[in-house]
């Protein structure tokens, strides 16, 4: 990825792109859903990570699962993901849907590969490798200043009834 490109990634997020790229539009003013000053990227990771239980609580966890189905229902698209992660680099992604067919990727002693219907299996290499690795970093998101230069928030828009900030990682 080049120096100046912004990356938002997280499994999750990554399956929450697709998503966004359907919803409706953002509110870009600079102020808040009350009229006020957005607070900064900065500021709204932080309390992310303290109102989730603070660095402390997120060193003891070793390894997780996520399950998730994504429906798009404007693009007739179901998707069935999970993720599978562990401390300290392992790392395993399946994502399926009669559309796309099934995408898997992953990382384990520092071999990272994928393997799809459309590209086939590889091993990625070079910069590929290294973003691969940046993104499934196991504690990216709690420890974040270490995965991203910067983050900024760009505005608020709409998530089912909730107003929410959209912080944009670079």
């Amino acid at each position: 990825m080049s120096r100046g490109m912004k990356k938002i990634f997280s499994p999750a997020v990554a399956i929450a792109a697709i998503i966004s790229l359907f919803a409706g539009p953002v509110h870009s003013s600079g102020l808040d859903a009350q009229g006020g000053e957005l607070p900064s990227g900065e500021s709204i990771c932080d309390r992310f990570v303290e109102v989730s239980g603070g660095l402390e609580a997120f060193g003891r966890i070793r390894n997780r699962v996520t399950k998730m189905t994504i429906e798009i229902a404007t693009q007739g698209l179901k998707l069935e993901a999970a993720v599978y992660a562990a401390v300290p680099d392992r790392f395993y992604s399946i994502v399926e849907s009669p559309a796309i067919g099934r995408i898997e990727k992953g990382v384990s002693g520092g071999v990272v590969w994928e393997r799809s219907l459309m590209t086939g299996p590889s091993v990625k290499e070079g910069e590929e490798r290294a973003m691969m690795l940046r993104e499934t970093a196991f504690d990216r998101n709690v420890n974040w200043r270490k995965a991203f230069r910067s983050a900024e928030c760009t505005g608020m828009e709409k998530i089912g009834v909730a107003d929410c900030y959209r912080v944009v990682m670079t």
